[in-house]
């Protein structure tokens, strides 16, 4: 795919320690260190309009309120994603939160195609197509 999208990530469980993540510990879903690495990751669904990326966040957030929902609330949270991205660089979202029964909750929107960066060529496309 060469046209601008996004790769919707998801993960929901128990929150792990950097150590254990480093040890091999964590699920294979768990939020990797650098946001580059998503993308040797299968993604949930692929998105080309900004829009339709962000409601798939909103059901999310739905699905999986965060606990600091009535002083940060997810209509704020999104007018933050619209600016995001937008962005010519930088148009990632990830968001990393608990719920109310102590779950981690962790979504991702990863820009594809990424730049070149000092870390190197980005990892290909997950979803080519």
């Amino acid at each position: 795919m060469t046209v601008r999208h996004w790769h919707a990530y998801a993960h929901t469980g128990r929150a792990c320690t950097d150590s254990q993540i480093r040890r091999g510990q964590a699920p294979a879903t768990y939020p990797p260190f650098e946001l580059r690495n998503w993308l040797t990751r299968q993604p949930e669904t692929t998105f080309t309009d900004p829009g339709t990326a962000a409601k798939w966040l909103r059901v999310q957030a739905e699905e999986h309120p965060p606990t600091d929902a009535a002083a940060f609330t997810v209509d704020t949270r999104l007018r933050y994603v619209h600016a995001t991205l937008a962005q010519e660089i930088g148009a990632d979202v990830v968001w990393g939160y608990y719920t109310p029964g102590r779950a981690f909750v962790s979504r991702a929107l990863i820009v594809c195609p990424r730049p070149l960066t000092p870390a190197g060529p980005p990892p290909p496309c997950p979803d080519p197509n």
